[in-house]
């Protein structure tokens, strides 16, 4: 829950293209309440993984508590969460 920290580590992956980074982007800044970037952060991780099951994918790496985390950073980002089973991302869902 330290989201300053939690944005700087994200923000030293500096990997474009890799969708994870743009996920930590997103649900920090919608932690943060920064609308505007966690939105920008949304629009380029739907340009590089347009089907994503995000949920799906962070349940692989995270624990239940973590993934939920990170799922509620993201609906304040603006990501539109379809049930409880799986968050897809697609053109309809980002801002």
């Amino acid at each position: 829950r330290d989201y300053r920290g939690a944005l700087e580590i994200a923000l030293k992956i500096n990997m474009p293209g890799y969708f994870f980074m743009y996920t930590a982007l997103a649900a920090v800044y919608g932690q943060l309440g920064e609308q505007e970037r966690a939105e920008a952060a949304l629009r380029e991780l739907h340009s590089l993984a347009p089907d994503l099951m995000v949920r799906d994918e962070y349940s692989k790496w995270l624990d239940a508590e973590i993934t939920e985390h990170m799922m509620d950073g993201l609906r304040k980002a603006g990501l539109e969460i379809d049930g409880k089973s799986e968050a897809v991302i697609s053109p309809n869902s980002v801002l």
